[in-house]
C-alpha cells in the first residue's frame, strides 16, 4: 500500500510538542483515512502498515515531527518518499524554483487555500486544510511519477532514481 500523508501540529522542528491531526490517502484505491488529536497512535499504525509513505517535505518536517511527537519511539517501517525532493530533482527550476504545495495547487488549478487560524490548538479549519494538502499531494505524486517514468523512458537511464534516493537521504540530515 502507498499512502500520501500530512500532519498538523503546534509548531516547527525542533519545538513541535502537540499533535493536532493527520490524514492519508491510498494512492491506488483512493481510500482516505483521517485522524484527530487523540489518534496519533492509530495514525502511526496505519503508516506502519504501508509499503511506501509519501509526504511533501517528508524528512524536512512530517517524519521528524512524528518521531518527536511519539516520544522518539517511532521510526518509519515503510519506504519514505518526498514529493518536494522529487519535484526538485526532476526539475529544479520548476515554477521558477518553487516547489511548495501552494504553487502545485496553482499549477493544477486546485487552490489548497491558506490557513490563518494559528497552530497552537486544534480546530476544524486546520483539519480541512490538512485534508486539502493530502488530496493535492496525491495529484502531485501521480504527476511526478508520470514525469519520472517519462524521463526514464526517454533517457534510457535510471540514474535519476539514484539521485532522488540520494537527495531524500540528504534531506534526513
Amino acid at each position: 500500500m502507498k499512502l500520501v500523508f500530512d500532519i498538523e501540529a503546534n509548531g516547527l522542528l525542533p519545538t513541535v510538542s502537540k499533535f493536532h491531526c493527520s490524514g492519508a490517502r491510498d494512492v491506488d484505491t483512493g481510500k482516505e483515512y483521517w485522524f484527530r488529536p487523540d489518534q496519533l497512535q492509530e495514525f502511526l499504525d496505519l503508516l506502519d502498515s504501508a509499503d511506501v509513505i509519501i509526504a511533501h517535505n517528508a524528512y524536512g518536517y512530517d517524519v521528524e515531527a512524528l518521531r518527536i511527537l511519539s516520544g522518539n519511539d517511532w521510526k518509519p517501517k515503510a519506504t519514505v518518499q518526498c514529493t518536494k525532493v522529487m519535484s526538485q530533482v526532476l526539475n529544479y527550476r520548476r515554477f521558477g524554483f518553487g516547489h511548495s504545495l501552494k504553487i502545485w495547487g496553482e499549477f493544477f488549478n486546485d487552490n489548497k487555500g491558506d490557513y490563518t487560524g494559528g497552530f497552537e490548538e486544534f480546530n476544524e479549519d486546520m483539519f480541512v486544510y490538512m485534508q486539502q494538502d493530502v488530496r493535492l499531494n496525491v495529484k502531485v505524486y501521480k504527476y511526478l511519477m508520470q514525469e519520472l517514468k517519462q524521463y526514464v523512458s526517454n533517457s534510457g537511464s535510471k540514474k535519476i532514481l539514484k539521485a532522488i534516493r540520494s537527495e531524500t537521504e540528504m534531506d534526513r540530515i
